[in-house]
């Protein structure tokens, strides 16, 4: 995968929005708005909102 982008800053800023706004009511919408990434540069990098949970999950859980 060719990351033009600071994952850590993605999965920081998303996890702030998943703390504060909860996982169901965060919509792809908030995340690419927060981050700045485009859908296609989101899909390439994560796939989908469950798959970019579980990697800040698990970055915040080990």
């Amino acid at each position: 995968m060719n990351q033009d982008f600071n994952q850590t800053k993605v999965i920081s800023q998303a996890m702030e929005l998943f703390w504060n706004k909860g996982y169901e009511a965060t919509t792809i919408e908030d995340i690419l708005k927060v981050t700045e990434l485009n859908m296609n540069k989101f899909n390439e990098a994560f796939g989908s909102k469950e798959q970019l949970y579980l990697v800040c999950f698990n970055y915040y859980s080990f």
